[in-house]
Protein backbone atom coordinates (compact mmCIF):
# COMPACT_ATOMS: atom_id res chain seq x y z
CA UNK A 1 0.00 0.00 0.00
CA UNK A 2 1.38 3.39 -0.97
CA UNK A 3 2.01 6.03 1.65
CA UNK A 4 0.00 9.22 1.78
CA UNK A 5 1.99 12.10 0.28
CA UNK A 6 3.71 14.32 2.83
CA UNK A 7 2.40 17.87 3.03
CA UNK A 8 5.26 20.31 2.43
CA UNK A 9 4.73 23.85 3.65
CA UNK A 10 7.66 26.25 3.12
CA UNK A 11 9.28 27.62 6.30
CA UNK A 12 7.46 25.14 8.54
CA UNK A 13 9.56 22.56 10.47
CA UNK A 14 9.25 18.89 9.51
CA UNK A 15 9.80 15.83 11.67
CA UNK A 16 11.52 13.22 9.51
CA UNK A 17 12.33 9.67 10.62
CA UNK A 18 14.32 7.06 8.74
CA UNK A 19 14.31 3.50 10.07
CA UNK A 20 16.16 0.31 9.22
CA UNK A 21 14.09 -2.53 7.75
CA UNK A 22 12.51 -4.61 10.52
CA UNK A 23 14.37 -2.44 13.06
CA UNK A 24 17.72 -3.61 11.71
CA UNK A 25 20.76 -1.45 12.38
CA UNK A 26 21.58 1.36 9.96
CA UNK A 27 24.78 2.32 11.80
CA UNK A 28 27.32 -0.29 12.84
CA UNK A 29 30.06 1.96 14.25
CA UNK A 30 30.77 5.51 15.32
CA UNK A 31 32.56 5.97 11.96
CA UNK A 32 29.27 5.19 10.18
CA UNK A 33 27.53 7.91 12.19
CA UNK A 34 30.37 10.37 11.55
CA UNK A 35 30.20 9.67 7.79
CA UNK A 36 26.41 10.16 7.80
CA UNK A 37 26.67 13.44 9.72
CA UNK A 38 29.27 14.78 7.30
CA UNK A 39 26.94 14.00 4.38
CA UNK A 40 23.94 15.45 6.22
CA UNK A 41 25.67 18.75 7.00
CA UNK A 42 27.21 19.02 3.52
CA UNK A 43 23.90 18.53 1.71
CA UNK A 44 21.94 20.65 4.18
CA UNK A 45 24.36 23.53 3.56
CA UNK A 46 24.28 23.07 -0.24
CA UNK A 47 20.47 23.07 -0.33
CA UNK A 48 19.96 25.90 2.18
CA UNK A 49 18.30 23.58 4.69
CA UNK A 50 18.17 24.67 8.34
CA UNK A 51 18.85 21.62 10.46
CA UNK A 52 17.54 22.28 13.97
CA UNK A 53 18.13 18.94 15.65
CA UNK A 54 18.83 15.29 15.02
CA UNK A 55 19.19 12.05 16.93
CA UNK A 56 21.26 9.18 15.55
CA UNK A 57 20.39 5.79 16.98
CA UNK A 58 21.65 2.41 15.85
CA UNK A 59 18.43 1.44 14.07
CA UNK A 60 16.93 4.79 13.11
CA UNK A 61 17.53 8.48 12.59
Amino acid sequence: MARIARIVIPNIPHHIVQRGNRSQKVFFSSKDKEFYLNLLHKHAHESGLSLWAYCLMDNHI
